[in-house]
């Protein structure tokens, strides 16, 4: 299940050991992911990718054989 608003760390799939974070666009319609190695790192990168829907952003899980630990 993907929890909103949380970090989560990639535990299987694609990008082991990467952090995400799915929210809701506040701004307007759909949902962002954003992935960094560390979001702590003040001067780490953070990339974000913007979806339709949720059912998207699941897809996009499914596609990637994600299996996330929520933090």
């Amino acid at each position: 299940m993907i929890e909103l608003d949380r970090i989560g760390v990639i535990k299987s799939g694609e990008d082991v050991g990467y952090q995400i974070k799915v929210s809701k666009n506040t701004m307007g319609k759909g949902y962002y992911l954003f992935m960094s190695d560390d979001f702590s790192d003040e001067n780490g990168n953070i990339a974000d990718h913007h979806f339709e829907s949720l059912r998207d952003v699941e897809d996009s899980f499914k596609d990637a054989k994600w299996e996330v630990e929520w933090l």
